[in-house]
């Protein structure tokens, strides 16, 4: 015995959508508590942020596969190729750089961005009439997040924009409580956090990197493509529980 952990991924079909299941329950339920806390904290009734959390996941789950296409480029892309070369029984292969101009149509997903978009500032813009200072602390905490998000994003092709999964909602998290707390309205700061974390990783992960995006060449960058598991929408979410427990 070395000692070492053996990993055992699930196997077979019915073992991988029972995971599958699990892990959108989860989210799903970790979604409807932190939205219902968003709305009671924006000043919505018991009764009425119930049903507006369960909406806005709903909505979210079942709006994930729609793409609004928002822009369109056409770019010079570099694309590496193999070229393989037949001589006698021999085969050769090649590796060549080729150029081609390319279309790259870009796209919000419905899900995964503008529902956790307008969500976040709907609850702003609602919670502000009691509270005017807390546009300017949320936008100065966005500001924070998406400058600590974007560094540790990267770009990879065919995937898309990568961050660490926790990295993003513990900076909402940290940066709204702390911002919060010296604006003197702490009380507010998972709301912060949420705004934080949507508006942040929006503008850090997916803003910021849409050039390198754009310079790869794919066909469709869809911004929130992954619905209730993109970055955007789980940032949201994810850091209301976080600021939730920081601000104690």
């Amino acid at each position: 015995m070395d000692g070492r952990v053996i990993l055992s991924p699930p196997t077979g079909r019915k073992m991988l959508l029972l995971f599958v299941a699990l892990g959108v329950t989860v989210v799903t339920m970790a979604s409807i508590g932190s939205f219902l806390l968003a709305y009671s904290l924006a000043g919505y009734e018991e009764t009425e942020a119930l049903i507006m959390a369960l909406a806005t996941v709903l909505l979210s789950i079942a709006l994930s596969p729609v793409n609004i296409p928002v822009a369109e480029y056409r770019v010079r892309a570099v694309l590496p190729v193999v070229r393989r070369i037949e001589f006698l029984w021999f085969s050769i292969e090649i590796p060549e750089i080729v150029y081609r101009l390319t279309r790259t149509v870009v796209a919000v997903n419905v899900g995964g961005c503008l529902i956790p978009l307008a969500t976040a500032t709907s609850l702003l813009a609602r919670a502000a009439l009691r509270e005017p200072v807390l546009v300017p602390v949320a936008l100065v905490s966005a500001v924070f997040t998406s400058l600590l998000v974007h560094p540790v994003s990267r770009v990879v092709r065919g995937i898309g924009v990568i961050v660490p999964g926790f990295y993003p909602p513990a900076a909402a998290a940290i940066v709204a409580v702390t911002v919060s707390g010296m604006a003197g309205i702490l009380a507010y700061a998972p709301l912060v956090a949420f705004a934080s974390g949507v508006y942040g990783t929006l503008i850090g992960a997916d803003l910021m990197n849409l050039r390198k995006m754009v310079s790869m060449g794919v066909p469709l960058i869809s911004i929130g493509g992954m619905g209730t598991f993109d970055g955007i929408y789980l940032s949201g979410v994810l850091s209301i529980s976080l600021a939730l427990l920081l601000a104690g």
